[in-house]
C-alpha cells in the first residue's frame, strides 16, 4: 500500500461546472503523484462540514496518537492502578487501530 498525500489538506474551491461539489485536495505541491488530483469529492448539504471534519481528523490524527500512546505508558507503568486491565486494554486496543496499517 502507498501512503497517503502528504497534509496538510484543504477544502478546495467549489468547482464551477457543479456548485454542489466540494473537494478535498493537497494544500501544497508536494512532488509526489496525487498532487494536482483530488483526494476525496464530497456531494450533498452537509458536503463541506463532511470534508472539514475528514481535515480535522487526519490532521490531528498524529499528535492524537502520539498522546494515547504517551497515556498508556504512564498509566501501565503507574502504580496507582489508574486504569483496570480492561481500560488498558481498551486504550491498547484503540492505539493499535489508529496506527497506520
Amino acid at each position: 500500500m502507498s501512503e497517503h498525500t502528504a497534509l496538510p489538506w484543504i477544502v478546495a474551491v467549489t468547482p464551477l461546472d457543479n456548485p454542489s461539489v466540494v473537494r478535498l485536495e493537497s494544500r501544497d505541491e508536494h512532488g509526489v503523484v496525487n498532487d494536482g488530483w483530488i483526494i476525496a469529492e464530497f456531494h450533498g448539504p452537509d458536503a463541506e462540514a463532511n470534508a472539514e471534519f475528514i481535515i480535522q481528523a487526519c490532521s490531528s490524527h498524529k499528535d492524537l496518537l502520539t498522546a494515547c500512546e504517551m497515556c498508556f505508558t504512564a498509566c501501565y507503568m503507574s502504580t496507582t492502578d489508574f486504569l483496570d486491565t480492561a481500560q488498558l486494554a481498551t486504550l491498547a486496543a484503540a492505539i493499535e487501530n489508529a496506527k497506520p496499517q
